[in-house]
């Protein structure tokens, strides 16, 4: 009796030990009277994933990660193992990524992405693995161009405000003050011209209808004067102004061909010279006649006078210095 006891009690210890483990493996997602198949993949790393974790299959559990170590002796990459329920089969060109779920909570997990062709995968067979980064990476490759952004932004404002610092100097400050008082007094007078304005506007608010009406009877005028002038007339003139402005051109070619009187002093030099030289002596003898009126002109009262020898020296002289200054 007492060995029956003690054997019924190492047998319930034992049923509740195999229970025991049992169920954590199955919690885990082990089923041992499931049967399983054993893949591997490699990786540059585990990318966070642990033992343990679930493998998905288009988002269903098939079966579990069993193990995750170093795949050489370089400690370059690791080798991870996982467990997947024998019914669900696939080829050996499908490809096993490592990444995050779609939300900031999920954990890593493993993913079979199916590809169709080829030959079935088999007990102990390695698959391609890849890596991906999943919504961290992603989130990560958009904040990036962002932080480089606002990077430069924030140095281009911090140049910004050194420039403003610069110019923000005493001197430019009191500049600044003076610019900013004459703009005040500036509008000041201009508030006061526009307030003249107004109070002169209504002052003279009772002489504005007189004005339009002065406006607008000159209007009225100047109106029927453009009425009486007809159309023939205007035409008139126009062309007695037109036959004026010919004869001017006639003229005027005449007289650039050396053509009548006046074409004939603009293009002959003889003529000019004639002239001038008449001229000449025209003055020459204005200064004699100046300079020997008694020559020209005896005219006495009381008896005429025979001028003296001295008299006639000094009016000869003048009138030669006068004739040199009219040649000159």
């Amino acid at each position: 009796m007492k060995y029956k006891r003690e054997f019924k009690i190492g047998l319930v210890s034992f049923v509740i030990l195999i229970a025991f483990i049992w169920g954590v493996n199955f919690i885990k997602g082990h089923n041992f009277f499931s049967p399983n198949n054993s893949y591997y993949a490699v990786y540059p790393s585990s990318g966070g994933l642990q033992t343990g974790r679930v493998v998905k299959i288009n988002g269903v559990t098939v079966g579990l990660v069993s193990d995750i170590r170093f795949y050489s002796p370089d400690l370059d990459s690791v080798v991870v193992r996982f467990d997947v329920d024998k019914k669900y089969r696939f080829t050996r060109n499908s490809i096993v990524e490592i990444g995050s779920g779609t939300s900031l909570m999920s954990d890593v997990e493993m993913s079979i992405v199916l590809v169709p062709g080829g030959m079935l995968a088999e007990d102990g067979d390695t698959l391609q693995g890849v890596l991906n980064g999943g919504l961290m990476e992603m989130i990560g490759s958009t904040i990036k161009p962002l932080r480089t952004s606002m990077v430069q932004t924030l140095a281009s404002l911090d140049s910004a405000l050194k420039r403003v610092n610069e110019l923000m100097d005493q001197e430019n400050q009191a500049n600044i003050s003076s610019s900013l008082a004459s703009l005040s007094v500036t509008l000041e007078n201009t508030r006061k011209m526009s307030a003249d304005l107004a109070a002169m506007l209504d002052r003279e608010q009772g002489q504005i209808p007189r004005i339009a009406d002065h406006l607008a009877s000159g209007t009225g005028k100047l109106d029927s004067l453009l009425a009486e002038v007809s159309a023939e007339d205007f035409a008139s003139t126009l062309a007695d102004l037109r036959s004026t402005l010919a004869n001017l051109t006639e003229i005027t070619a005449k007289a650039n061909s050396g053509e009548g009187t006046v074409g004939r002093l603009l293009e002959d030099r003889q003529v000019y010279d004639n002239l001038v030289e008449a001229t000449r002596s025209l003055d020459a003898l204005l200064a004699d006649v100046k300079a020997n009126p008694r020559r020209y002109v005896n005219v006495s009262v009381f008896g005429k006078k025979e001028p003296t020898e001295t008299s006639r020296v000094k009016d000869s002289l003048r009138a030669a210095r006068l004739r040199a200054r009219a040649a000159e």
